[in-house]
């Protein structure tokens, strides 16, 4: 193992560059003539291993060890920053971060050879972007860190060839580096409370309900709305918030939405709200730049959609709230314009289903990966919901996790 960087130091050079793109600063910028001599290193190293995949990504995962307490920090400047009082606290802080004698570093680097673009992500981060056109940055002595990587990645390739690489990755990766599967119902059988948590605002009888009549598709033999207005649409909403006991329910119809959704309505609060034939005007010619249908406000995978579609013969509605954290909200949305006889279906009922019943499987990704959009990590199946391993009773939990087998680069072929 390579040892003139310790995993304190290396965690740092991920922090500082990782964060260059946030703050306005591409990484391309920084590297010095030194760095550039190890990344052509390095490139020239990663062309005796095979790509994962077609886009020509490398991917491995290199090791370092946590090194001394010393190489952690200095213990006065810790304390007088105020985040220790005593050197036994100092210490305690070392192993909370760095617990393991060797941490793993997932390692991902690509190259496009018409344009001499290269990439290089350290724990799921961007830390080093080379534009070919750039000039190198003497400002910024990047040697030791690009250095490191370079005899790391050359020590893996020794042992891949040595054949002892996978048989290192399989007995020794920690599971919180891996990528797998569980099923909600094991994930509730370790955290009983997560279940009593999810379902302690929906009474049974709601469950019972959904399970029974929402769908995904409208059946053709439901009536659709012959005609729609945007009063009509306020008042479905109205009964969704009403159902999910929002605040403002003595607030016009029109005037709850307005304090609930997204807001950008696409000039919907423009028409007369009360005819036909101006509704259906705006839902032909309107911009669909905005979201007037997020009638619950949230992040992009966290709002409520009330969608009104349009079939030959009318109009119906569509729900849609996928995320775990809207799932109760979204379902007693559904169940208020479901009682009140409106046309309507759910997207992704049968995931829902799934999920209020225990049977659906949960993406687990590794730490470092924000879990969301991740559909990617778990091709060919359908996986709305994921999750890191947890940090508490790991082990009974990773006990029923499904681990997906370890991606890496193998020697060119």
């Amino acid at each position: 193992m390579t040892s003139d960087m310790f995993a304190p130091e290396i965690q740092s050079y991920i922090h500082w560059l990782g964060n260059m793109e946030h703050h306005g600063v591409g990484s391309q910028f920084l590297f010095d003539e030194k760095s550039h001599v190890h990344l052509n290193d390095l490139f020239k190293t990663l062309q005796s291993l095979d790509p994962v995949n077609d886009n020509g990504v490398y991917e491995l995962w290199l090791r370092a060890n946590r090194g001394r307490l010393e190489d952690f920090g200095d213990f006065e400047e810790y304390r007088d920053a105020g985040e220790v009082e005593s050197y036994a606290e100092f210490e305690q802080l070392w192993v909370s971060e760095f617990p393991d004698e060797t941490e793993w570093h997932h390692f991902t680097a690509v190259e496009d050879p018409l344009t001499g673009f290269r990439a290089v992500t350290l724990d799921h981060r961007l830390v080093l972007e080379v534009d070919p056109h750039q000039q190198p940055n003497p400002m910024h002595d990047l040697s030791k860190f690009t250095g490191w990587l370079v005899e790391a990645v050359e020590e893996v390739i020794h042992e891949i060839k040595a054949g002892e690489y996978l048989r290192h990755l399989e007995r020794e990766l920690p599971l919180k580096h891996r990528t797998g599967t569980i099923q909600r119902c094991d994930a509730w059988r370790v955290f009983p409370e997560w279940r009593n948590e999810f379902l302690e605002d929906l009474a049974p009888s709601d469950v019972k309900e959904f399970l029974d009549e929402a769908v995904e598709v409208l059946p053709e033999q439901k009536p659709l709305l012959l005609e729609m207005t945007a009063s009509d649409f306020y008042m479905f909403c109205s009964l969704g918030y009403r159902a999910m006991k929002y605040e403002g329910s003595d607030l016009s119809p029109k005037e709850q939405y307005y304090k609930h959704a997204d807001g950008r309505d696409e000039g919907l609060k423009s028409i007369n709200p009360e005819s036909a034939a101006e509704f259906s005007v705006w839902y032909e010619e309107r911009p669909k730049i905005g979201h007037p249908w997020e009638v619950c406000r949230g992040g992009n995978s966290t709002h409520i959609d009330l969608y009104v579609c349009k079939a030959d013969d009318g109009y119906y509605l569509m729900v849609a709230g996928a995320s775990e954290s809207r799932t109760v909200e979204a379902i007693k949305f559904y169940l208020a314009l479901h009682r009140a006889g409106l046309p309507v279906c759910m997207r992704k009922a049968n995931a829902l289903k799934n999920r209020l019943t225990g049977k659906e499987m949960i993406g687990i990704v590794p730490t470092g990966v924000a879990p969301f959009y991740c559909h990617h990590y778990f091709p060919g199946q359908d996986i709305i919901a994921f999750m890191n391993l947890p940090t508490e009773r790991s082990e009974p939990f990773a006990n029923y996790c499904n681990w997906q087998k370890i991606s890496v680069s193998n020697l060119k072929r």
